[in-house]
């Protein structure tokens, strides 16, 4: 049965900690097993913004994130079921994080640019939060392992992944009561596949939860509602109500 709305899973994290592997794993998944699924890639190797360190390259690739996540959700004729971000408002206020940390983004000017994201019209919508890490060594090492060549990147530094890692934490802290569940996945010691099954399982007991939508619910086993039974008491809006 279809529900009111696609699912709505974002996928954020550090570089090479296994994000991409495991998107492509759910998306064939879920598509050999009968559920639409759209995919909203990342954009930042097409930002036109040079510096990958300057907030208006984070702001450029999290309005495009937004964007194409609205674009389904609004479209009436949209037939999706599952919707993915590959990196979304919670990976860009990871970003924000990290560049006020680092003294790239002034504590004003990412206040008010998260605040804007923030807002319950667009974090309501995303149901699962898979926010991946690994250690920096670990992330190096992958990433030069199929290259010709050593030479660092602006990102692909030890110092900086450290810093970028803090900033998740400090993200899930303080802004982690807006989103609905976050999933936090250290990638360091784990088999994709491992972490490919454990991400399924997440996602599909989600969309069983949301598919029963539940008004009300107390286990029928409890000790209160047993307590219930033998009193034929019922309560209703705190007002007690004998049962004839």
């Amino acid at each position: 049965r279809r529900q009111k709305r696609p699912i709505v899973i974002e996928f954020s994290g550090s570089p090479k900690a296994g994000k991409t592997s495991c998107i492509n794993s759910l998306e064939l998944f879920l598509r050999r097993n009968g559920f639409s699924v759209k995919i909203v890639h990342e954009r930042a190797s097409l930002c036109p913004v040079s510096d990958k360190q300057s907030p208006m390259f984070n702001t450029w690739t999290a309005s495009t994130s937004l964007a194409g996540m609205i674009g389904v959700l609004k479209d009436k004729n949209s037939r999706v079921d599952v919707l993915i971000l590959d990196r979304g408002i919670f990976d860009s206020l990871c970003w924000f994080q990290w560049l006020a940390s680092t003294g790239k983004m002034e504590k004003k000017q990412q206040q008010i640019t998260e605040n804007y994201y923030l807002m319950n019209e667009f974090v309501k919508n995303i149901d699962i939060v898979f926010a991946f890490c690994a250690k920096p060594e670990v992330s190096i090492d992958r990433e030069y392992a199929h290259l010709l060549t050593e030479i660092e990147g602006t990102i692909m530094k030890e110092s900086v992944l450290k810093k970028y890692i803090e900033a998740i934490k400090v993200v899930q802290k303080e802004k982690g009561n807006h989103f609905h569940k976050i999933f936090t996945i250290d990638t360091s010691d784990k088999d994709q596949n491992a972490v490919g099954k454990e991400v399924t399982e997440i996602t599909l007991k989600t969309i069983k939860d949301v598919l029963m939508e539940r008004i009300g619910y107390i286990d029928a086993n409890s000790n209160f509602m047993k307590q219930l039974q033998e009193k034929k008491i019922s309560y209703i809006n705190n007002d007690i109500v004998q049962y004839p």
